[in-house]
């Protein structure tokens, strides 16, 4: 997994002065995609990584380090990628309620979909990551982190609705 020129964030450009001031915390079971994502984040600028192999240790090293995000796996040892982000919404005591995650995924089908983001979830990377794909997710699931959190009996998380304005009675009847 190469950078692309187009992709690469070029020393002292926003972007990349932006991820260099980023805590990220990633997750994977396996340690080829760990340590090919601390790879692609320390190309893209990110400066401080911290790895966790299982979801046990990334929640210690979300309470530790209180990252600006978390990079997840659905599939992950002790505390599964999906509980890990339930917890983190939902939890009394929650270290982080309102940290951006995005979930990664070896395969995807709409149910797996529906139920990270019904969990929570920022963002969804399907394995192999590129370069490209996980700038655009971080870039995404970090001006969502600026967006009202939404906390209700079945969800608690980011702020789904793409429009700033309020859907009209009308506008929902009429499937718009």
């Amino acid at each position: 997994m190469g950078i692309l020129s187009t992709t690469r964030s070029r020393t002292g450009s926003p972007q990349s002065d932006r991820f260099a001031r980023l805590t990220v915390v990633v997750s994977d079971g396996q340690d080829f995609f760990l340590h090919q994502t601390r790879r692609t984040l320390a190309q893209l600028g990110v400066r401080d990584i911290h790895l966790a192999g299982d979801g046990a240790e990334a929640l210690g090293l979300v309470r530790t380090h209180q990252p600006h995000l978390a990079i997840i796996d659905w599939d992950l040892d002790a505390i599964p990628g999906l509980e890990f982000t339930a917890f983190l919404r939902r939890a009394e005591g929650s270290p982080a309620p309102n940290l951006p995650i995005i979930m990664t995924m070896s395969s995807v089908d709409r149910i797996k979909i529906s139920r990270a983001m019904s969990a929570g979830v920022n963002e969804i990377l399907i394995k192999p990551v590129t370069a490209d794909a996980l700038m655009r997710r971080i870039v995404t699931a970090l001006s969502q982190a600026r967006k009202p959190q939404v906390a209700t009996t079945a969800y608690v998380g980011p702020d789904r609705r793409l429009a700033d304005h309020p859907i009209n009675g009308e506008e929902r009847r009429a499937g718009v």
